[in-house]
């Protein structure tokens, strides 16, 4: 049995957290105009409320407003 590498744990476990977790926007990413998603539910208690997204094509991370 060959071991997997860190990058292909962490890339699976991305993966099966973005299903389990994470919901589609449909807002484009400024950075590569993919699909951003909501981080795990995650709101931040600002007024108004935001709530963190990502795209899981690059690495840009924000805030949306809730």
């Amino acid at each position: 049995m060959a071991l997997k590498t860190l990058h292909q744990h962490n890339e699976e476990r991305r993966a099966d957290e973005e299903v389990a977790t994470d919901l589609k926007t449909g807002l484009a990413c400024p950075k590569c105009n993919k699909e951003l998603i909501d981080i795990g539910g995650i709101q931040l208690t600002s007024s108004p409320p935001h709530v963190k997204v990502r795209c899981s094509s690059c690495s840009f991370t924000g805030d949306r407003l809730a």
